[in-house]
């Protein structure tokens, strides 16, 4: 976990998760695989190898449902959108993988991870142009981040409103999302 998130040391975590999945598949222990697989994903998205990314991905997916792990199938379909949204080439499946994860969390109740699917959709809308779609899908994220004191979430939220708000010549609402992105 140090090495990845050390910059240029990306490859030496590759080796030691790669080590610790043999070590999960020798054990057959599914839930250690799956953390493993997680955090290669993550690497390899860091990385903008999303190819070797999805593949991990594919396996974790198979991994979640053969567990019928409903979280963790949600959080699949969330890493997906949001390798596709990092590559920036498919938005479409992006948006589409956004959507079966948001749908997911929310049968789920799991409201954190709801408002975290709507910013990474709202970031789709905003590159394609959408900004009022986008605008809507971060105020409602805000209110759930505020309400649930997510700082991370806030910080992304405002940053994005942010630049829309600037783009659009909106002042006013860019400056209120400035100070609360940068306080």
């Amino acid at each position: 976990n140090v090495y990845m998130n050390i910059p240029g040391q990306e490859d030496l975590g590759v080796t030691y998760f790669e080590r610790a999945l043999r070590t999960a598949e020798a054990a057959d222990n599914k839930r250690g695989i799956a953390m493993n697989y997680f955090s290669l994903i993550n690497i390899y998205d860091g990385k903008d190898e999303h190819e070797k990314a999805r593949k991990y991905l594919e396996k974790l997916a198979r991994l979640n449902n053969e567990m019928n792990d409903r979280f963790g199938i949600g959080l699949t379909h969330k890493l997906f959108g949001v390798s596709y949204l990092n590559e920036g080439k498919d938005l479409y499946i992006a948006r589409q993988y956004l959507q079966d994860a948001r749908e997911v969390f929310n049968s789920l109740n799991n409201a954190i991870q709801e408002a975290d699917v709507n910013y990474y959709l709202a970031k789709i809308h905003y590159k394609l142009g959408e900004s009022n779609q986008a605008i809507q899908l971060l105020e409602e994220a805000m209110e759930t981040a505020k309400r649930l004191k997510n700082k991370s979430l806030i910080i992304s939220i405002s940053k994005l409103l942010f630049e829309i708000h600037e783009e659009n010549q909106d002042y006013s609402n860019a400056l209120v999302n400035h100070i609360l992105w940068r306080d």
